[in-house]
This record gives structure tokens, sequence and C-alpha cells, in this order.
């Protein structure tokens, strides 16, 4: 809506419903009474209505030499928000007045939007049709002034409240003509396709008031509406959190305010102001507002977004936030430290098997192509694990698409995300070549894709990106107007025109397809080796792209691992330094950066051994950072004898601090450089759930981590003076661990052992 409220401040044209509305008042009066109505409307243009001034049909000044009269009367009074009746005995016995008497009644029979407002400017015998409505006194001119204040507030409360209207039917309008497949754009279904027929209702899970399992529309209709309430809606990428907040727009339940607005994070601050008069408005019947793409702000600006969260929260306004869970558990102290009361949190559920079918079946129906249904069942009953891929909406409707167009889809598609999100991209670029609609070679495009996402990620929050960040240095602007021009690379895009009027990339359509075009540069720089990796690595991605990253390492064949392995360590031992540096000067250089996060993917890459790389690096780095990726890495491959030396040195107390001061800084719970930071204390409430989630988890790599998330736990309680209490679930991890440790062994023992110390320390006692 930004884009329209900003047109509508510079007009004077209003939309109130289905008609458009030129003036604010219509200003009848009879010939005798001409020059008070004059003095009236001269007044009343010195006052303004969302800045700018009033605007008001007055015949002398609106009705042009040689136009009809009666047309122009009748097209001015449809066109106004208000008739401002100056009534005397002359007006009521004037035939035109009469005639407009009688217009204003038809559009507004009930007087319910109070479109007639009667000024008595001289006692009058009013007949029953205006005798029911409140009038205006004029018949002192020693209150003109009182009631002159008092016509302006009735014609601003009547514009505003059918502005806000016209905004609440084009925030619908919006929602249902947004694309329901996010690449497709204009020229695909929009949301109206779906709505409400093929809706699925998502599962949700409540975390403040635990329970079953159960849908969203049963816990909108579960509450009556509550003033001053703020809920999160969490889930994974791609789990439907925007889709949920259209639905909750279109239809919000007994929970939620009539009157509601979805706006996206990063247009938050700069609506700020249109949102708080918009609430300010429904003050007797309350408003909500539904911010979706919390995550996509970016860290950057999220203090800006948590101030205007906090100053749009009051009495009768309710906040909706949706974002992913890492992002909102990583930042949440800030909107804490804002005041920002939170009543529920709604983590948004997997798909079961019958939500897929369903909506599967309903989506074949629309298309007339009973095919893609089968196709789906028929991967559920063939492929092990089809079920748990396509759980994720975002990722069933990747599949629906490549059904549709005929792409081969296979178990090799579905064993990783990233295969099938490759799969999409190149069918969908093929595909955009068939219609004819791309004059551009594929490398172009991805080239220009993957540049892209690179800047959108690095600058998350920002008002979106110029089409310059596109252009290779030393190319011309045509070229980047011919990818702007082009549809395999436009439509998988959202623009916005800014104050210049140039377009501005805002994001991709959805933010994973931006995430999986990173990861694929990483893994292509990877391939080709030397200084292309520095270049793949120049950023430090989260877990969102190193996710895709981790996936896509498990796609690789044998011979693949093997080459990435062998350009890692070889482009890591050329970024060595010739000499290690002084102890007095321990600056943080870019190739100290680059080789600890090779150490890292080498790790993460699916080999049967540990690489020598990681333990000659454990062995020989001067840099203490460094050594700790090493030996992370080295742990998760499976070397119990590093795993053994890096526990041992867990004891000194630098390393200690190091290690814990990493993890505070990795999973968010401290915004910093990891290269540099040093824990002092404070909240660790992201590290701390993300340890206790690990030890509830028995996978190959979670049970080698095991022993390092003890030694960090207990870091981290003692750090701390051990003030945290326990949760009842975290002690059922820890009382359910003994079980997952084999005593037979050395490592078996000295986990136990580890478990051991840590349950006294923190004072839970022997089962």
């Amino acid at each position: 809506m930004g884009a329209w409220i900003q047109q509508e401040r510079h007009t004077s044209r209003h939309r109130v419903g289905n008609r458009i509305s030129v003036y604010d008042a219509f200003i009848s009066y009879s010939e005798s009474d001409s020059v008070w109505a004059e003095t009236l409307y001269r007044r009343l243009r010195r006052f303004r209505i969302q800045e700018r001034a009033i605007s008001l049909f007055f015949a002398p000044t609106t009705i042009a030499a040689g136009q009809s009269i009666p047309r122009v009367l009748s097209q001015g009074l449809s066109s106004s928000h208000r008739m401002l009746a100056v009534v005397t005995p002359e007006w009521l016995a004037s035939e035109w007045a009469r005639l407009e008497h009688e217009v204003s009644l038809w559009s507004d029979p009930g007087a319910s939007d109070g479109h007639l407002i009667p000024l008595l400017l001289k006692d009058a015998a009013l007949p029953p049709t205006l005798a029911r409505l409140k009038y205006v006194d004029f018949r002192d001119p020693d209150n003109f002034e009182v009631g002159l204040r008092r016509t302006v507030e009735t014609i601003r409360s009547g514009a505003a409240r059918q502005y806000w209207e016209a905004a609440d039917k084009n925030d619908r309008e919006t929602a249902l003509n947004a694309p329901l497949l996010p690449w497709m754009g204009p020229s695909g279904p929009s949301f109206d396709f779906l709505w409400p027929e093929m809706f699925v209702d998502p599962p949700i899970a409540l975390r403040r008031h635990p329970g079953p399992e159960g849908r969203l529309s049963t816990w909108l209709a579960g509450d009556h509406r509550s003033a001053r309430r703020t809920y999160a809606i969490l889930g994974e990428p791609g789990s439907g959190k925007s889709t949920a907040l259209r639905s909750m727009l279109l239809n919000g339940g007994t929970r939620l305010p009539a009157r509601r607005t979805l706006v996206h994070a990063r247009d938050l601050v700069q609506r700020q102001d249109v949102l708080e008069r918009r609430s300010s408005e429904s003050s007797r019947d309350g408003f909500a507002i539904l911010v979706d793409g919390l995550d996509e702000a970016g860290s950057a600006s999220f203090d800006q977004v948590a101030a205007a969260l906090t100053r749009l929260s009051n009495d009768h306004t309710t906040i909706v936030i949706a974002s992913r869970g890492d992002f909102f558990e990583r930042n949440f102290s800030l909107l804490q430290t804002n005041d920002l009361e939170l009543h529920e949190v709604l983590e948004m559920k997997a798909w079961n098997v019958s939500d897929v079918v369903d909506f599967s079946e309903k989506y074949a129906e629309r298309l007339g192509d009973p095919g893609v249904a089968r196709a789906i069942r028929g991967v559920l009953d063939t492929i092990p694990g089809a079920d748990r891929m396509i759980s994720n909406p975002m990722r069933l409707t990747l599949l629906l698409y490549l059904l549709a167009v005929g792409a081969a889809v296979d178990a090799i598609t579905m064993r990783e995300p990233f295969i099938l999100y490759r799969l999409f991209y190149d069918q969908w670029i093929k595909k955009e070549k068939q219609r004819r609609t791309t004059s551009l070679d594929f490398d172009t495009i991805k080239h220009a894709h993957m540049r892209l996402a690179r800047w959108l990620y690095e600058n998350r929050g920002s008002v979106g990106a110029s089409p310059d960040v596109l252009r290779e240095p030393g190319s011309r602007s045509q070229a980047t107007d011919k990818l702007i021009q082009d549809s395999a690379f436009a439509d998988l895009l959202t623009f916005q025109e800014g104050l210049d009027g140039q377009p501005r990339i805002l994001s991709f359509r959805h933010e994973t397809i931006g995430e999986f075009l990173i990861a694929q540069d990483i893994l292509d720089s990877f391939r080709v080796g030397g200084s292309a990796i520095d270049k793949g690595l120049r950023i430090t991605v989260a877990d969102d792209v190193n996710r895709f990253v981790r996936s896509g390492m498990n796609d690789l064949s044998g011979p693949s691992v093997a080459e990435v392995l062998d350009n890692l360590t070889a482009r890591y031992r050329k970024l060595l330094p010739p000499s290690p540096p002084r102890d007095d000067d321990r600056t943080v250089d870019v190739s100290e950066r680059v080789r600890e996060q090779i150490l890292y993917y080498v790790g993460r890459l699916p080999l049967h051994d540990c690489p020598d790389i990681l333990r000659q690096a454990y062995r020989d780095e001067t840099s203490a950072l460094n050594r700790r990726s090493a030996a992370l890495g080295a742990i998760v491959q499976g070397d119990s004898v590093i795993e053994t030396a890096y526990l041992e040195r867990l004891h000194d107390p630098a390393e200690d601090l190091l290690n814990r001061s990493v993890q505070l800084v990795y999973f968010g719970d401290v915004r910093a450089d990891m290269h540099s930071y040093v824990d002092r204390g404070g909240d660790w409430s992201r590290v701390r759930a993300e340890i206790y989630k690990r030890l509830g988890t028995s996978t190959p790599r979670e049970d080698r981590l095991r022993w390092w998330d003890l030694r960090t736990l207990r870091s981290l309680y003692r750090s701390r003076g051990y003030r945290d209490s326990l949760t009842d679930r975290e002690v059922e991890i820890l009382n359910a661990l003994p079980q997952l440790f084999s005593v037979d062994s050395d490592r078996g023992r000295a986990m136990a052992q580890e478990l051991a110390d840590l349950r006294g320390e923190l004072g839970i006692p022997e089962r």
C-alpha cells in the first residue's frame, strides 16, 4: 500500500469503496445565502486533511462556463464524501436544493455514513428526513468559529474513515492479486486462484501455551479480540509463513480485529506514520498489523524495526510478526529491550501426507492436468523420504512446477533440497527460452542472479538494489537494461519504483532462491579452485546459506568430493603466511578469514576419513580460531585423537574463553566479529537452545559433537555463575543422555564423567 498512499497524498482524488471521490465536501445553498456560503468556502479551504487542503465542490468556482449545470452538479454530488447543506427556509424551498437533497439521501439512505451534514443557518421547519440528522448550529454569528471547527472535524473524520476503509480494501485486493507461485510474477496465477477453496489450513504448535498440534483456523477462532497483543509466527524457510499472514489478512477469525493490514518488515519504518494514523482511526474497534519477513529486514536495521513495532503497539493494536525461527530467536532480546511483550508464538509445522495430496489434487484440478496429482502420489509411494522433502510447502511448490513442465523427477531429485532447487532453476530458464521471452544465455542470467543474490544478502534491510549492482566493471548500461527486461532474469525478482523514478530490486520472489544461488556460487568456486575460492568466500554466510552448501556437498560424486577437497587444501596452503605473525601483531587479514572458512567446509564434506589438512591445521595453525575450526571439523569427520586433544586443550582458560565466545557470535547471542569478540557474560539463550537441541538428537553428526557440546555447556554455565535455572525439557534431555553413551569405550566413559560433572554443578540429583 506504500506507493498507493504516496500517490493519494499528492492528489485530490480519494477512493471510497468502488467510487472515486474527488471532493471532501459538496456545499449546497440557496442563492439568497450565497455570500455566507462563499465565506464558509473560503474559510474551509484553509484547513487540511492528510497533508493536503480540504477539497470542496463550490459551484461558482467549480462549474466552468458552458458546462451543463445539472450534469456537473450530479457528478459533483456522486464524487463527494459529504454534502454540506446550508439550511434556511430559502434552501428548503429551492428547487435545486431539493434535487440535491434527494440525490444525497439516495447515496446514503440510512444516513449511516453521515453523507449529509446540515448546517443550520436560520430557524426553519425541518422535514422528517432532515430532523433526524444531527446539525451544526450556525444561527448565532458569534459562534461561527465553533461551528466551523465542528464542520472541519466532521469532514476530516468522514474522509479519514472512508479513506482507510479504501486502504483496507486495497490491502485485501493486493493480497489476492499477489503471485501464488513466487517466481511467476504477474504472468502466473494469483492468490485468489487458491483462496479459499485450495488453501491448506496450516498445522501449528503453540510455544507459550504448549498443547497438541493444531490448525491455524482453530487458533484464530479460539479467543475473543484482545487489546494490545503481539504474536509471532515462526518457521523454517518455505514453511508457509507468508501464506499464513495473507490468510489472516483475509480472515482473522474472532482473535484478530476486523481491520487489518499486511506490511513487509523492510517497509515498516518508512510506513510507520501511515500505520499509526490507521491505528488511531481504529481505536474503537481495534487494528491488526501483520508484519511479514522480519528476518529479511536484516540484523543491521533490526533496532529500527523493533523501535517501530514498539511505537505501533498500543492499547487497541494487535501485531503479528512472521520470521524464520533462528533469526527471531537470535534477535528476540531486542524486542524485549523495546518493551514489546510477546503473548504467543505459533510454530509452523510440516504438512502431513494428506495435506500434500489434498493440495496437489486441487492444484491439478485447477490446472486441468490430473497427471500432476498422479505424479505426486507416485513420488510419495515410490521414493523413500519424499514425504519429508515435500512436507515443506515451498519445496512442494517447486516439485509441482517441475511436474507441470514435464521435468524428469526421480529419487536423486528428492534426495537433497539443493538438487530440487537446482533442477527448478535450470528448468525455469529453459522454459522461458522455449517461450522466447529471454534472449540471454544461461550463464549470463545465472551470473547476474548470483551477483544480485550476494548484494541483497550483504545488504539485508536496505531499500533494495539499484540495477547498477548488476553491472560488471567496464560494461555498458544497455546490458543491465537488457537483463531487467528479460523474463528469465526479472520474473524471479520483486521490484519497486524508487524515489528517483527508477526501478529498485527488492528481493527474490522467495528468499530461498537467492540463498540457493549463493550456495551454488560457493560450490562452483570450490570446483574451480585457486583464487575463485577467495571470491566465493569473501563474506561469511550464516546457516541459511550453509544449509544449501551442506546439501550440495552431499550431492557431490566421489570424484567431485576428492576434487573439491584437493582444491580447498591447495588454496588453504597457498594462503598460509610465509612466517608466523609476531605475538604483538594479531591483525586478522583476509587470508586468515578465508582459511577459517575453508577449514569449516572441509569439515562438512561427505568423507569417510578425516583429511590430513584438518590434522595439519590443528597442529600448525597460528590462529587460535582457525585451530578451533580445524578441531571441530576433525571431530565431525570422526578423528577421536584430535577430539581428545582439543577437549584437553579446553581446560586452558584462554581456549575455553575463545570457544564460548565464537559460539555466542555464531548462534547470534552477540552481533560481533567472531575473530575479535571476547565473552563478558550476558545472554546466551541461543547457544543454549542449539546445544540442548543437539544433545536431544541422535544422528552421526550430533553423536560426534556430543562431548564437545557438554564441555561448552559446562563452560557457559560456569562463566555465568550457574544463575540460569533449568527447564523441565533440559532436565529431561540430560537425564536421557546416559543411554547414548557406551561405557565400554574411553570416549563413552569420558562423556559419562563430563555429564556427571555437569549434573553435579547444576544440582541435578542422581537417578
